[in-house]
């Protein structure tokens, strides 16, 4: 029996478990980065149409985790940085998204947006407010919902 490349390694998936924990009920436990670095390492390293897990884990991060989401990936050029590429959305082509890079794309908004939701998360979006635009061209129904959603998060509410 062969394993994939990406296969997460039995210690890997048991840290994923507290991942999902924390996500279970973030207001109770703390968000661990060692988590969060298993969840990084599926949303980029894994083959790119099969990443949406590792983006749903990050969506959740983003809302309830925004400031250790964003220090994890400040050496990778950032949160959205970070976002756009493991996504794929620089990847795509207008108007011709399968179904999985759909997926993806619309996961990707939804991490901006849930960014947001907080004033350390708008900070941090503020931060890279140049980089948000380039999303802004790869849009289709869900996408353009996810960038309206981020973007208006963004630009209503108060830095706090």
């Amino acid at each position: 029996m062969t394993t994939h490349q990406s296969a997460l390694p039995t210690a890997s998936l048991t840290i994923l478990g507290t991942a999902i924990g924390y996500l279970q009920n973030p207001a109770t436990t703390t968000a661990d980065p060692a988590a969060l670095a298993v969840v990084l390492h599926v949303a980029s390293q894994w083959p790119l149409l099969q990443r949406f897990p590792g983006l749903d884990l990050l969506r959740l991060y983003a809302l309830h985790a925004p400031r250790l989401l964003a220090e994890a990936t400040k050496n990778q050029a950032g949160i959205v940085d970070f976002v756009v590429r493991t996504s794929g959305i620089d990847q795509f082509q207008v108007g011709q998204l399968s179904k999985e890079q759909d997926t993806n794309l619309m996961l990707a908004l939804r991490i901006l947006a849930n960014l947001c939701e907080k004033p350390e998360g708008r900070q941090v979006v503020r931060a890279q407010t140049s980089e948000v635009g380039i999303v802004s061209d790869y849009t289709n129904t869900n996408a353009a919902l996810g960038f309206a959603h981020a973007y208006a998060r963004r630009v209503c509410l108060p830095l706090q």
